[in-house]
């Protein structure tokens, strides 16, 4: 189980656009600031780090693109399986 848990780890990769900010309850206030009507290109953005880049708002296939595409780039995909996680970390307030 160990050996397939490392071997996930080390083909996974992750990709995320924030809307807004999450606020870690114990910080009790949000991680960043996004003017309305601008989105950001994190990884693992729900970690709070630095965002790659902010970018006006665009159509769900731009931001798909977006994401999808770094992914591809770095891991040759040919012949193997594929699981992708999809999630919504909340409602944008």
């Amino acid at each position: 189980m160990a050996e397939i848990a490392r071997k996930v780890n080390a083909n996974g990769r992750s990709m995320g656009m924030a809307l807004t900010s999450c606020t870690v309850p114990a910080a009790g206030k949000p991680t960043f600031d996004l003017p309305e009507g601008e989105m950001e290109n994190r990884h693992r953005q729900s970690h709070g780090e630095p965002g790659a880049a902010a970018y006006r708002s665009a159509p769900a296939a731009e931001i798909a693109e977006m994401l999808v595409s770094p992914i591809l780039s770095d891991l040759d995909f040919t012949g193997g399986g594929v699981i992708a996680f999809v999630n919504g970390m909340g409602p944008r307030r």
